[in-house]
């Protein structure tokens, strides 16, 4: 009798024999040493006695899904099989789970894995792998009950009871993570806890100071003030991060209103080296007024926090920013404050260039808030006194500083910078420093110092000069005044050829000024002076992709890359986003936009394995109990799809799948049949079929041609079974073409509305996409329209102005149900700002007489010829009257406008516009 006659179960459910009962312990092993061949040798054994034993069936095509990457639709299968030969195995649905898992189909690898935990409700592992999916997932209800699971299974271990504490914190429910903190240490105190990853709590140590710290966290967030800061001094002698310390307790006494201990906490981190931290700076300046000013309530509202999501009132400073150069003081604030950096920090840190440096924007604050003569004289001096030293040391940043004090007053009562070039050249302190920097030039060529004439002042360098005229060239660049600056970068290229920083600076301008080639030329000379600079060789490949030259752009990124694979894969390898992005945008421009997608796509696919790599964090933080820093990775991975690359890449694709919908490739048009005779008909099918047949040839040639391209390797190429690389599919991006762009659109732009609500593209996009879905999204379409409203800038936007205009003049659909039409009828009106037609609505906008950019004064003018009843010369004198031209984008399309769907006939018309465009962009071709 045979072994499966003996055991005719074996497959449903039964155990197998000893024999093949430890081939299939070795087959797990081998599939968890990742030893894939031995693991399928195992397998094949086993299913020659019983070919329909589930278990050994899943693993094998779990096994096989690793093994080989062409077979995964027939690991699949073999695991389908198992599960159906043994459904009631919890390995099975486990292993199903897993391969679910492997696709990234969390969803399904969930389901999986509670179906397995039906049928064995403790096993440990099944557990830990559903906990690891939930928390991927934010399922974080079902993370805590499953993390509980495990708690109560395996009580004397250290990473459970932190998994439990962590879960129940993200899940809001911060007081209950404390009482399972308190338990976890008493365990510990009571010596109940026998692990040997146990945390010793009196040890000074990187996990019990991690521990602690994460706690006082935690007690910050509930604002528990006294208690937070009793446990920190409770638990000092065990906490090695002293930085995270001084914070906690810092942020604990002000909030406790013990202004001066907190001053001492701070001054304390001053001393350890942290003098260059702004927001020490800033907590600092906030202590010191409360100790000065007990009453001021809005000041405690200026503490800095470390991000926006604290629970806790402040403000979460960037980079430079303080208190004075956000915040509107007082003069007396001011003036503590002056006083404060003056008279004790700057001689206790004289070296400090942040305590320079803050005092400048203080007396700044100081000098344009009241009409004190004196204080004006200070300024001027301090002024004058930070701009010698950065000229005199050869600061190339000294302008870029020194343009943070353009500041202006917003709505909100707070300080923002000026980036308008109009606003900039009227701010009263960019005259004054153009003004400073003009006398230190004239004084310079005249008398080789920063002053006038005076014989006791020690004679300056010639490269003094030299830096003086880089940075005026710097500033003339913040206003737009390009000629000027472009003679400026002149004269520092006749003065120092081989500096390297004036090359970049006047390839910055010259673009700018409407010169790209001319931008090109002039960085390669800069690149060429220092051919181990990756930064301008790095410029110098964005500006070939801004001039339609990616090839170009290819061969010089190419020289700082790996040699060992081709450029394209090195590029794609180390996810070099920008450059993708920016190719993408040049394929786009040039109408390839199969291979525009295949770019786009590499950085949304560089985002799903960001995403995918929270994985090697689960388990790995828990362990090592680096609980702050895992916290904050998972609130960074919440907002992923809002970060700027991936919204340039989901926004580039939705713009071609737009167009693509709007105007399908021929290829993929059904020709129109209708009119023609069966002898006609088949002759077109015959030509449609020759013609497909051509193209398909000449796009595996041109596959093969760039597969050749990017494998500079030749041992690569050994193997026809080699793996392909992700940049060697599709490479035309073909596949992608043939996608529902509709459906891509509609996808993307969801992820958009979700993640990226902020900001102004997503709300156009959505727009978009909600009118090309048909008057069935109509409500759709007038919520991205209210929401871009509400997200835009103050006053009207072009791009939202143009959609409303395109919204409102459409009739309300008939065709939709009756409280839809009376929703459309009773907005419609809003988005018009009350006007009674979309007419007068445009002759408002007209009528305003508020400086309008070119964007914004083309988009209103083509309302008037459309919707007003103007007629085209009308509206281009319109045009041409009021618009100040803003970038070289707009007013080319303002001429294009002119001249080709206006035919704008009247040279006078047309001479003007080009002479005020070359005004402001003299080196644009084509005016």
């Amino acid at each position: 009798m045979s072994s499966q006659q003996a055991n005719p179960q074996a497959g449903k459910g039964q155990p197998l024999p000893k024999k093949e009962g430890d081939l299939f312990k070795n087959l797990v092993k081998h599939y968890e040493a990742k030893q894939y061949k031995k693991a399928m040798k195992q397998a094949d054994q086993i299913l020659k006695k019983f070919p329909k034993h589930g278990e050994t069936l899943a693993m094998k095509g779990l096994t096989l899904y690793y093994f080989s990457t062409d077979k995964h639709e027939e690991a699949h299968t073999l695991v389908k099989q198992g599960l159906t030969n043994d459904f009631g195995s919890h390995v099975c649905w486990h292993v199903y789970g897993l391969l679910h898992r492997a696709d990234r189909n969390y969803g399904e690898a969930i389901k999986c894995y509670k179906q397995a935990l039906r049928i064995d409700q403790e096993n440990i592992q099944i557990l830990r792998d559903l906990g690891l999916l939930q928390i991927q997932m934010r399922d974080l209800s079902g993370f805590v009950v499953t993390r509980n699971s495990i708690l109560n299974q395996k009580p004397t271990l250290q990473p459970n009871w932190l998994a439990f504490m962590l879960a129940k914190q993200l899940l809001g429910q911060t007081e209950d993570a404390l009482k399972v903190i308190d338990i976890y240490l008493e365990t510990l105190k009571d010596g109940n806890n026998t692990s040997n990853d146990s945390i010793e709590l009196l040890e000074r140590n990187f996990a019990p100071s991690e521990l602690q710290l994460y706690k006082s966290n935690l007690l910050l967030s509930l604002q528990e003030w006294e208690d937070a800061l009793s446990h920190l001094k409770e638990m000092e002698h065990c906490i090695v991060d002293r930085g995270a310390y001084g914070w906690n307790t810092a942020t604990c006494l002000f909030n406790m209103e013990k202004y001066d201990d907190c001053l001492v906490t701070l001054e304390r981190l001053m001393k350890g080296g942290r003098m260059e931290d702004y927001a020490l700076h800033a907590a600092y300046m906030c202590a010191y007024l409360m100790s000065k000013d007990t009453s001021n309530d809005a000041v405690k509202k200026w503490w800095p926090i470390p991000k926006a999501s604290a629970n806790y009132d402040g403000y979460c400073y960037k980079g430079m920013d303080t208190p004075a150069t956000k915040f509107i003081m007082t003069e007396d604030q001011s003036k503590t404050l002056l006083e404060l950096y003056q008279n004790d920090l700057l001689s206790q840190y004289p070296k400090s260039l942040a305590t320079q440096r803050i005092p400048l924007t203080i007396l700044w604050q100081l000098a344009s808030s009241g009409t004190d003569e004196k204080a004006k004289e200070e300024w001027s001096g301090a002024l004058d006194a930070y701009a010698r030293k950065g000229l005199t040391k050869g600061v190339p940043s000294l302008g870029h500083d020194l343009s943070s004090l353009l500041l202006v007053e917003s709505d909100n009562n707070q300080y923002q910078l000026a980036v308008d070039p109009s606003a900039v050249r009227n701010h009263a302190q960019y005259q004054q420093i153009l003004k400073l920097l003009d006398d230190y030039i004239t004084n310079l060529q005249e008398h080789s110092q920063l002053t006038s004439s005076n014989e006791g002042e020690t004679k300056e360098s010639p490269s003094t000069l030299f830096w003086a005229w880089y940075c005026r060239a710097g500033w003339y660049e913040l206003s737009a005044q390009y000629s000027l600056a472009l003679a400026d970068m002149e004269r520092c290229r006749e003065h120092t050829p081989t500096a390297v920083d004036v090359y970049e600076l006047e390839a910055r301008i010259l673009y700018k000024a409407g010169s790209l080639p001319k931008a090109i030329e002039t960085m390669d000379k800069g690149r060429l002076l220092d051919l181990q600079d990756r930064y301008m060789n790095n410029q110098t490949t964005r500006y070939l992709l801004w001039n339609g030259q990616p090839k170009e752009a290819l061969e010089k990124i190419s020289m700082f890359l790996s040699q060992k694979e081709g450029p394209v894969q090195s590029l794609y390898d180390m996810q070099c986003s920008w450059y993708e992005l920016e190719l993408a945008a040049c394929l786009e421009r040039q109408g390839q936009y199969g291979r525009a997608l295949k770019q786009y796509a590499a950085v949304l696919s560089h985002f799903d394995d960001i995403h995918e790599d929270q994985f090697d964090f689960h388990s790995y933080c828990i362990r090592k109990v680096t609980l702050r820093a895992y916290a904050d990775v998972l609130e960074w991975e919440d907002v992923l799809w809002n970060q700027p690359f991936y919204r340039q890449a989901a926004e580039g694709t939705i713009r071609i799948y737009l167009h693509l919908h709007r105007n399908p490739p021929e290829e993929l048009v059904e020709p129109d049949y209708s009119g023609m005779t069966a002898a006609e008909k088949k002759k077109a099918k015959a030509i449609a079929r020759k013609k497909a047949a051509k193209k398909k040839k000449e796009a595996a040639a041109a596959a093969a041609e760039a597969q050749a391209d990017n494998n500079t390797n030749d041992k690569s190429n050994k193997s026809n079974k080699k793996k392909l690389h992700p940049t060697e599919k599709d490479v035309e991006g073909k596949e992608l073409l043939k996608k529902n762009a509709l459906e891509e659109c509609k996808k993307y732009s969801a992820i958009l509305s979700k993640y990226a609500p902020t900001h102004l593209s997503t709300w156009l996009l959505q727009y978009d996409v909600s009118m090309e879905r048909g008057a069935g999204k109509s409500l759709m379409a007038l919520q991205a329209l209210f929401k871009a409203k509400k997200v835009a800038t103050k006053g009207h936007h072009p791009d939202v102005f143009s959609r409303i205009l395109d919204f409102c003049s459409r009739p309300v659909p008939e065709d939709q149900p009756e409280v839809v039409q009376q929703v459309l009828r009773e907005q419609i009106p809003i988005l018009l700002d009350q006007a009674s037609s979309v007419s007068d609505f445009v002759t408002s906008v007209a009528a305003e007489k508020e400086e309008q950019n070119c964007s914004m004064r083309l988009a209103v003018a083509k309302g008037l010829c459309l919707y007003a009843g103007k007629s085209p010369f009308e509206a281009a004198k319109f045009l041409v009257a009021g618009a100040q031209p803003d970038t070289v984008e707009s007013c080319k399309e303002a001429l294009r406008v002119l001249l080709e769907e206006w035919k704008v006939s009247d040279d006078s018309l047309i001479s003007e516009w080009k002479r005020r465009v070359k005004d402001q962009f003299p080196l644009l071709d084509g005016f």
